[in-house]
Protein backbone atom coordinates (compact mmCIF):
# COMPACT_ATOMS: atom_id res chain seq x y z
CA UNK A 1 0.00 0.00 0.00
CA UNK A 2 1.30 2.89 -1.23
CA UNK A 3 -0.18 6.90 -1.48
CA UNK A 4 0.40 10.43 -1.52
CA UNK A 5 -2.29 12.69 0.45
CA UNK A 6 -2.65 16.17 1.64
CA UNK A 7 -2.27 17.57 5.04
CA UNK A 8 -3.86 20.47 6.48
CA UNK A 9 -3.30 22.14 10.03
CA UNK A 10 -3.63 25.67 11.82
CA UNK A 11 -1.38 27.41 13.45
CA UNK A 12 0.05 30.91 14.49
CA UNK A 13 0.48 31.57 10.94
CA UNK A 14 -2.65 30.40 9.87
CA UNK A 15 -3.89 27.45 7.44
CA UNK A 16 -1.04 25.39 6.42
CA UNK A 17 -0.62 22.25 4.31
CA UNK A 18 1.91 19.59 3.04
CA UNK A 19 2.04 16.61 0.83
CA UNK A 20 2.61 13.12 2.81
CA UNK A 21 4.23 10.35 0.84
CA UNK A 22 3.10 6.86 2.86
CA UNK A 23 4.34 3.63 1.98
CA UNK A 24 4.77 -0.01 3.82
CA UNK A 25 7.65 -1.68 3.31
CA UNK A 26 8.62 -5.39 2.98
CA UNK A 27 8.89 -5.86 6.72
CA UNK A 28 5.62 -4.15 6.80
CA UNK A 29 6.83 -0.89 8.71
CA UNK A 30 4.98 2.38 7.72
CA UNK A 31 7.00 5.10 6.71
CA UNK A 32 6.46 8.69 5.99
CA UNK A 33 7.76 11.82 4.46
CA UNK A 34 6.48 15.13 3.84
CA UNK A 35 7.18 17.71 0.66
CA UNK A 36 5.69 21.10 0.28
CA UNK A 37 3.84 20.33 -3.43
CA UNK A 38 2.46 16.65 -4.78
CA UNK A 39 4.60 16.40 -7.55
CA UNK A 40 7.97 15.57 -5.03
CA UNK A 41 5.77 13.13 -3.11
CA UNK A 42 4.38 11.14 -6.13
CA UNK A 43 8.05 11.42 -7.62
CA UNK A 44 9.60 10.03 -4.70
CA UNK A 45 6.73 7.44 -3.85
CA UNK A 46 7.46 6.35 -7.51
CA UNK A 47 11.06 6.32 -6.63
CA UNK A 48 10.86 4.33 -3.36
CA UNK A 49 8.42 1.61 -5.48
CA UNK A 50 11.13 1.07 -7.87
CA UNK A 51 14.11 0.60 -5.55
CA UNK A 52 11.66 -1.71 -3.55
CA UNK A 53 11.11 -3.65 -6.32
CA UNK A 54 14.79 -4.04 -7.52
CA UNK A 55 15.59 -4.59 -3.95
CA UNK A 56 17.91 -2.18 -2.95
CA UNK A 57 15.44 0.46 -1.34
CA UNK A 58 16.85 1.22 2.44
CA UNK A 59 14.23 3.67 4.94
CA UNK A 60 16.40 6.59 6.03
CA UNK A 61 15.59 5.26 9.62
CA UNK A 62 17.41 1.86 8.54
CA UNK A 63 20.34 3.53 6.71
CA UNK A 64 23.99 4.02 8.31
CA UNK A 65 25.39 7.16 8.83
CA UNK A 66 28.15 8.61 6.75
CA UNK A 67 30.71 7.49 9.78
CA UNK A 68 29.53 4.37 10.11
CA UNK A 69 29.87 3.40 6.39
CA UNK A 70 33.02 5.19 6.69
CA UNK A 71 34.47 2.78 9.44
CA UNK A 72 32.61 0.08 7.23
CA UNK A 73 34.73 0.64 4.13
CA UNK A 74 38.12 0.87 5.98
CA UNK A 75 37.31 -2.37 7.88
CA UNK A 76 37.26 -4.49 4.47
CA UNK A 77 39.72 -6.58 3.68
CA UNK A 78 41.22 -4.61 0.65
CA UNK A 79 41.66 -1.72 2.78
CA UNK A 80 44.28 -3.27 4.67
CA UNK A 81 46.57 -3.45 1.57
CA UNK A 82 46.34 0.67 1.42
CA UNK A 83 49.14 2.58 2.78
CA UNK A 84 47.82 3.73 6.42
CA UNK A 85 47.67 7.15 5.09
CA UNK A 86 45.66 6.34 1.99
CA UNK A 87 42.28 5.83 3.62
CA UNK A 88 42.46 6.25 7.81
CA UNK A 89 43.26 9.97 7.58
CA UNK A 90 39.71 10.66 5.78
CA UNK A 91 37.83 9.38 8.73
CA UNK A 92 39.39 11.54 11.82
CA UNK A 93 37.49 12.06 15.16
CA UNK A 94 37.06 15.85 13.86
CA UNK A 95 35.08 14.57 11.24
CA UNK A 96 32.98 11.59 12.41
CA UNK A 97 31.24 13.73 14.97
CA UNK A 98 30.30 16.75 12.68
CA UNK A 99 29.06 14.21 10.09
CA UNK A 100 27.23 11.76 12.39
CA UNK A 101 24.03 12.38 10.98
CA UNK A 102 21.65 10.26 9.07
CA UNK A 103 20.69 10.77 5.38
CA UNK A 104 17.62 12.87 5.31
CA UNK A 105 17.24 13.06 8.59
CA UNK A 106 15.86 16.99 8.66
CA UNK A 107 13.64 16.35 5.71
CA UNK A 108 12.35 12.60 6.50
CA UNK A 109 10.32 11.95 8.92
CA UNK A 110 10.61 7.67 8.97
Amino acid sequence: MAKVRKRTWTDAKGEQSAWVADYIDEKRRRHIRTFKTRREANTWLDETKIESRQGVHTPASESVTIAEAGQLWLAEPEREELEASTGSSVWTEPLIPSYDIPPYSIASHD
